[in-house]
């Protein structure tokens, strides 16, 4: 008898808070596109705010996006030293091997509380920047991870299968090549359909994105702005969704790996 295969995607849209414009465009391909997960920047400016104004909406679909680059920390300023420029993260990714480990530990425990006392319903980790990769950090990672028990984003298989042996739930595959190309609907298909071959067809793959509405304010505070409304109108595209249906792919969120 045939094994049936399942193919399931979690498109997931990162930097949740990072503007007005960021938080509304994920919000809307959420409920109109193909997104089913986004995470939150727990240290930018105005974030607060903006998980009280759309993150009801998405309740049960966020996860916390660490962070150790770009915000203010959360906590206490002399008890994180080592991760600091001034008062602040670092714009760029800092010398891992540099960063005090029980710091980072600390800071990203108060990153993830500070998002959990929102009230909202968390499902899982990621990284700004893929810093959980990190060989330093995924250590780290895990643990909170275990602590708070969530699920938590992968990267390659190998880091994928890490996660797993450490009892964390995660995909078989984290795709983050999407916004190294052309941003168009059969570039996003074509990822997509690679992917589930590595997996021969049978698996749980996610797809990192960071869809937004463009306005000034993004343009001021990010390099990456322009494209994310190109992002935004692939990711809410019939022509997307038509394909993905027709490939006999199934859009999940974090959640169904928390079951």
């Amino acid at each position: 008898m045939e094994c049936h295969k399942m193919k399931r995607l979690i498109v997931n849209g990162d930097d949740f808070g990072l503007s007005d414009g960021v938080s509304s465009g994920i919000v809307h391909c959420m409920r109109r596109g193909c997104v089913s997960s986004t995470s939150v920047m727990p240290c930018v400016e105005g974030v607060g705010e903006r998980l009280r104004q759309w993150g009801p909406q998405i309740s049960g679909s966020i996860g916390v996006h660490l962070q150790l680059t770009s915000g203010k920390p959360r906590s206490s300023l002399h008890l994180i030293k080592s991760l600091l420029d001034g008062d602040s993260f670092p714009s760029e990714v800092p010398a891992v091997e540099r960063l005090d480990l029980d710091e980072v530990e600390r800071e990203w425990t108060a990153q993830i509380e500070a998002v959990l006392e929102s009230g909202l319903s968390v499902t899982h980790l990621d990284s700004h920047h893929g810093l959980h990769r990190y060989d330093r950090l995924i250590g780290i990672y895990i643990r909170l991870a275990q602590r708070f028990g969530l699920a938590a984003r992968g990267g390659k298989r190998e880091i994928c299968a890490q996660l797993v042996a450490n009892g964390v739930s995660t995909t078989d595959l984290c795709d983050s090549r999407w916004i190294r190309g052309d941003l168009t609907v059969p570039r996003f298909l074509e990822l997509v359909l690679d992917d589930f071959s590595q997996l021969q067809g049978d698996g749980t793959v996610e797809m990192v994105t960071h869809p937004g509405f463009v306005d000034d304010d993004l343009h001021r505070i990010t390099r990456y702005s322009e494209p994310r409304g190109r992002e935004l109108a692939v990711l809410c595209s019939e022509e997307l969704l038509d394909g993905i249906r027709q490939n006999g792919i199934e859009i999940v969120s974090f959640r169904e790996l928390q079951r």
